[in-house]
Parts: structure tokens; C-alpha cells; sequence
């Protein structure tokens, strides 16, 4: 099977398609994804990217093939992944919300879990 060069998605966005792993996933300077949220990220953007081509054109044989190769590739090992993110504590999720936010200069709306505003 031979691979449909990547296209814009409706409206113009400025990510190109194709199977997660391929094209750029902008993330803040000096943020490191580990492997799962990396994966998640990319299938999650590679996913609605597909169902974007459905809403506009449902009957769209290029979304068809895009979803067939998705589900052949990326699919599994991003559910397991995504599980993978879902087994961590609150704790632990906490804990990397703060070092991707301190990366970014942003602050938590969320206290840490050991603060006495946490509840």
C-alpha cells in the first residue's frame, strides 16, 4: 500500500496528517514528554485529525484508509500507553503537572496533594 502525501485538515489547520509519529508535535521549550505521553499525544492529535475528515466529508475513502493504517499501527500500543498515564497516583500526576508547568512559567490551579488546601 502505498502512502497519500500528507494534507491539511479542514480548515487549515497547520498540522499535517498522516500516522502519529510522522510531522511536528509543538510542545513548550524545555519540556521533556516521556515515551508514554509522548505516544498519547501523538495519537490523540493523529485521531481527531481522522474524525475532523469524517465530520467534514463522512464518506471519505482517504479518512477510511487513514483510520485502517492507525488502527493497524498506532492504536494498540496508544491504549496501553494511555493506560499506562491512567495507572499513575494522583500523586505522581500532580507531581509531573507542576514540572511541566514550572517548565512553562505557568502555575497550577491545582494546591499539591500534601498542601492543607488540597482536601
Amino acid at each position: 500500500m502505498t502512502e497519500a502525501p500528507h494534507s491539511t485538515p479542514p480548515g487549515g489547520g497547520s498540522q499535517p496528517t498522516g500516522p502519529a509519529g510522522q510531522g511536528r508535535l509543538r510542545v513548550a521549550a524545555g519540556i521533556q514528554l516521556d515515551p508514554e505521553e509522548l505516544l498519547v499525544a501523538r495519537a490523540q492529535r493523529r485521531i481527531c485529525q481522522i474524525v475532523d475528515q469524517l465530520i467534514v466529508t463522512p464518506i471519505n475513502r482517504r479518512a477510511y484508509a487513514d483510520m485502517r493504517e492507525y488502527l493497524a499501527t498506532d492504536a494498540w500500543p496508544a491504549a496501553d500507553a494511555y493506560d499506562a498515564l491512567r495507572s499513575r497516583s494522583p500523586e505522581q500526576l500532580s507531581a509531573r503537572l507542576g514540572q511541566i508547568l514550572s517548565t512553562t512559567g505557568d502555575e497550577s490551579p491545582y494546591p499539591p496533594p500534601d498542601s492543607p488546601e488540597a482536601g
